[in-house]
């Protein structure tokens, strides 16, 4: 755990991208000073990979990833703070990797699991209705689908706004613009192993080259933190070719990434961060999702942080912590407060 705080691992059940029920399991944290009715921070963490040993809640550190400054400074606040593994890592696969819908059940259902948790009343502490949905990289993409599906799906929960931080928005875009980079690779390979058990009727795998499946069968086996990463990142560097030809991300898989893509939230206050230098998730990317989101019934600020990679955005030294606390804490006092310099869209 982290210092001062108090933390659970949670197993708890969930719908998949089918609607079929599933388990899922996640970390629950609180500081070991909370007293009293806490709101809640509704975590949906980045890439770790597709399979079961890569969960979060399994790891070493489970808090090696996101903002932690701001993290620590909301714990410290009296928040509680629920993050989700998702469906099929630390549980039984697959792992629905970027599919919206099955990312936000995960992250809903264990933020009304976590009020569930007996131990929590022996320390005099009770999560309230009110939650506060924060995701980075494939979490941005689960965070703006939480918003999208909260009011259905968990009408109990009152949900007071999302901060989507460099999210994989435009996955069309995503999966053409690092189709030749190493960190791309390991991407494009954890959807094609997860999208051929999902999306049977695709036949990635029979698409593949033999290379390539070579690839994916080797990459996806890594998660994507610590050692594991960088044994990916190593293994992809050798791979000089796509995962996916420019043939595939046309036709019937260009369908899917384009179905599987981010939706602006309209319930909700949203707080979108951008490193200005993501070689990743692409600033022209996200400024071109925000400028075609920004309707007359959105309410939402667009900020980049300048010289910021995709990691670095939510790095110790980034603002973005500064203005994610301000953001946050603004939400609990219903006048959202987006960051001054900011591109707002407000309805």
């Amino acid at each position: 755990t982290l210092p001062n705080t108090l933390a659970w691992r949670i197993i708890y059940t969930t719908q998949g991208p089918d609607g079929a029920a599933a388990v899922a399991s996640g970390v629950v944290t609180i500081a070991d000073s909370a007293k009293g009715t806490l709101p809640v921070i509704s975590w949906a963490n980045g890439t770790k990979g597709v399979t079961s040993q890569c969960a979060l809640s399994m790891a070493a550190n489970p808090y090696d990833d996101g903002p932690a400054r701001a993290r620590e400074t909301m714990l410290a606040d009296g928040w509680a703070i629920v993050a989700t593994d998702y469906i099929g890592l630390g549980t039984a696969g697959p792992h629905p990797y970027l599919i919206p819908a099955a990312e936000a059940n995960a992250v809903l259902d264990a933020t009304l699991a976590a009020r569930q948790l007996q131990d929590l009343g022996s320390h005099g502490v009770q999560l309230g209705d009110s939650s506060v949905v924060w995701g980075h990289s494939q979490g941005g993409h689960a965070a703006l689908a939480t918003a999208e599906s909260a009011l259905d799906y968990a009408p109990d929960l009152d949900i007071l706004g999302v901060a989507a931080m460099a999210p994989a928005t435009d996955l069309p875009n995503l999966a053409e613009s690092v189709a030749d980079t190493s960190a791309g690779n390991i991407i494009s390979s954890y959807i094609a192993y997860s999208w051929n058990q999902l999306y049977p009727a695709l036949g990635i795998e029979k698409r593949l080259t033999a290379r390539s499946r070579m690839a994916v069968n080797q990459l996806s086996q890594n998660c994507f933190s610590g050692t594991g990463a960088l044994t990916g990142l190593a293994q992809s560097s050798q791979l000089f070719e796509p995962i996916f030809t420019p043939a595939e991300l046309d036709g019937q898989l260009h369908a899917v990434l384009l179905r599987n893509s981010s939706v602006m939230p309209v319930d909700y206050p949203v707080f979108i961060a951008q490193g200005a230098e993501d070689s990743l998730a692409l600033s022209s990317t996200q400024r071109e999702f925000f400028k075609r989101s920004c309707t007359s019934d959105v309410h939402a600020g667009y900020l980049e942080y300048a010289g910021l990679d995709h990691m670095p955005l939510v790095g110790t030294g980034s603002a973005l912590n500064e203005d994610l606390v301000a953001y946050t804490r603004s939400l609990l006092d219903g006048i959202p407060d987006f960051p001054e310099d900011a591109t707002l869209c407000k309805k």
